[in-house]
């Protein structure tokens, strides 16, 4: 296993969100790898419109690649699939299932992530076996169709000064904004 308690907080840096949307699986994971050369310090596997199998395949194919990089990969919703692939952590939305269980089935060794809509919602994640919260989006985005918050700097200031976890920042960040992230 890559990750102990002290290199989870490195692999949190900079997280690619697949969305792979027609691309070919080859030429999918030639961009991956190219964002692995480039400083991507984690790949979560995202894809909500994949059918099961093919979710397997490309989580299998992109695992593999991502080892050589020592890279981890972390599923997005699916306990059982992270552990089928032997993935390196797991991300939950607020209806994708419970963060004590899926912190039991997973060991303390997995990197469990949590999305968090509100300050309500973070002050509730202080309390579980979390690495991190995913905060956003930050900045509109037209890369998800359903956000409920837009937060701005200065709610994200207030939440990380809040929360008990690591942040991250997601959502409309682009090369014009990110240094005020």
């Amino acid at each position: 296993r890559i990750l102990h308690s002290a290199m989870k907080n490195q692999f949190l840096k900079l997280i690619l969100v697949t969305k792979k949307l027609n691309c070919p699986v080859d030429q999918y994971l030639q961009f991956i790898a190219l964002m692995a050369r480039s400083g991507v310090t984690a790949v979560q596997l995202r894809e909500k419109n994949l059918h099961a199998s093919e979710l397997f395949s490309l989580g299998k194919a992109l695992h593999t690649l991502l080892q050589s990089f020592k890279i981890p990969l972390i599923i997005n919703d699916y306990v059982d699939l992270c552990l089928e692939l032997d993935a390196e952590g797991l991300h939950l939305g607020q209806d994708d299932g419970d963060v004590t269980k899926a912190r039991q089935a997973l060991g303390a060794k997995r990197i469990i992530g949590l999305s968090v809509n509100t300050l309500a919602q973070l002050k509730i994640a202080n309390d579980l076996p979390l690495d991190y919260v995913g905060i956003g989006t930050i900045f509109p985005t037209k890369n998800k169709a359903n956000t409920t918050t837009t937060w701005g700097i200065e709610a994200l200031a207030q939440a990380v000064s809040i929360s008990k976890h690591s942040v991250l920042a997601i959502g409309g960040i682009d090369q014009n904004n990110a240094q005020q992230v």
